[in-house]
């Protein structure tokens, strides 16, 4: 019932836009739906490079056919637990696979890893280019400003609100144990996630609001 009335809840503040507060949730929706978005992209392009390794797993478990169909919904309900750990590598704060683990652009540290066919998505070492990927946050927290420039401030700041409220909220749903002790830990870290968040699209926003008025200034 309590999601049951969030999702109620939320669908009605997007369904118009004359209240402040709806025009925030629209516009924070729009923010979490393109950076989910592009975590989806990245995660099928991974699946897809990633299938011969996919199926190398699928024949050693021997799960028959009922089996499949059961493995096949595993793997299904776990993507967009997968599509957040990886918008959280890419904004450098990483993930866990289990205690003690760490899956960043500046760590890798992994330990021993369930026969889960899509946990073969996993990069096999660190890699600091992943953090251009960072400029595409920071390029939406600009468009959230210019979207918001059109009504007011508050309409900027409640927006900006609701997207650290969603991604907290996200990020603690997506994390959590997986099958076994070792995996008590598996998952996004939900303050590191929602902080880099929170920091790289307010740079995004500073840059869009404070920059016009450093230039009159310097005018001046």
């Amino acid at each position: 019932p309590i999601f049951t009335f969030g999702i109620a809840y939320l669908a009605a503040l997007t369904a118009g836009s004359r209240v402040r507060i709806s025009q925030a949730a629209s516009l924070a929706s729009r923010v979490l739906a393109i950076l989910l978005g592009f975590s989806f992209i990245i995660l099928a392009i991974l699946i897809f490079t990633n299938t011969a390794t996919f199926k190398n797993i699928s024949i050693v478990l021997q799960p028959g056919i009922l089996g499949s169909f059961l493995l096949f919904a595993l793997n299904a309900f776990y993507l967009p637990n997968a599509a957040l750990s990886i918008l959280g590598y890419f904004t450098g704060t990483g993930f866990a696979v289990g205690a003690g683990t760490l899956v960043s652009p500046f760590t890798h540290r992994l330990g021993e890893l369930p026969a889960l066919p899509l946990l073969s998505v996993l990069p096999t070492t660190s890699s600091r280019w992943a953090l251009i990927a960072v400029a595409l946050v920071v390029v939406v927290g600009a468009a959230l400003a210019i979207w918001a420039q059109s009504s007011s401030t508050t309409t900027l700041i409640q927006s900006f609100v609701q997207l650290l409220i969603a991604t907290a909220l996200l990020s603690y749903l997506a994390s959590g144990a997986l099958m076994t002790p070792a995996m008590s830990a598996v998952g996004l870290s939900i303050w590191k996630f929602t902080l880099s968040i929170a920091v790289e699209i307010a740079i995004g926003i500073a840059l869009v609001v404070l920059l016009p008025q450093i230039r009159i200034r310097s005018k001046r």
